[in-house]
């Protein structure tokens, strides 16, 4: 019995390997990745994520949130009297999501009186002690705190091109509340 009357079938004519990625395949594309805007957002729950370990790149600043429009603003010294008690004290920590760009993690200081309630507390302690490595934020109600996710296989640390001056500037490059004259100033001032 001959072979000839035997169809062959699609992938035994087709060498698929040929077609296999190797695992850099980002490093192969000729394209470099443009910051475009920054977001100001606890990281998700859904995703690991990677704090940056390089404290200098944390700052402590004013912050004002427009609720409304679901904005943040930072509040400049010289107007922070003239909003008392609309802003608070925040600590912004760069960070960056698995497979995706930096964000900015802000998290509360203590108030004038010294006081962190439970919550803002452990991201802290999260954020300084996990920094550098890979996990995913998990609430525990119970005990008032978040906790964390661990993976269970190794992940390489991101590629981090991003100038962290740059970083800030994206993420607030029209969103500084510098005068008095500031629309957000006037609407909370009722002029």
């Amino acid at each position: 019995m001959s072979n000839e009357g035997v169809k062959k079938t699609a992938t035994e004519n087709l060498n698929i390997s040929k077609y296999r990625i190797k695992q850099n395949y980002q490093d192969l594309c000729d394209v470099q990745q443009e910051l475009v805007s920054v977001a100001m957002k606890r990281p998700p729950k859904s995703q690991f994520v990677w704090v940056h370990p390089d404290q200098s790149l944390h700052m402590e600043v004013a912050v004002y949130e427009d609720k409304i429009n679901q904005e943040v603003y930072i509040v400049s010294q010289n107007v922070m009297n003239v909003l008392e008690g609309e802003w608070k004290a925040k600590v912004l920590i760069p960070y960056v999501i698995r497979g995706g760009g930096p964000a900015l993690w802000p998290i509360n200081l203590p108030d004038e009186s010294g006081k962190l309630n439970s919550w803002p507390a452990s991201a802290m302690q999260i954020a300084i002690d996990h920094a550098g490595s890979w996990f995913r934020l998990k609430s525990n109600p119970i005990n008032s705190r978040y906790d964390i996710l661990k993976p269970i296989n190794q992940m390489d640390d991101p590629d981090w091109p991003w100038d962290v001056d740059e970083l800030y500037e994206k993420a607030f490059k029209e969103r500084i509340i510098e005068s008095i004259d500031h629309p957000i100033v006037k609407e909370l001032r009722g002029a």
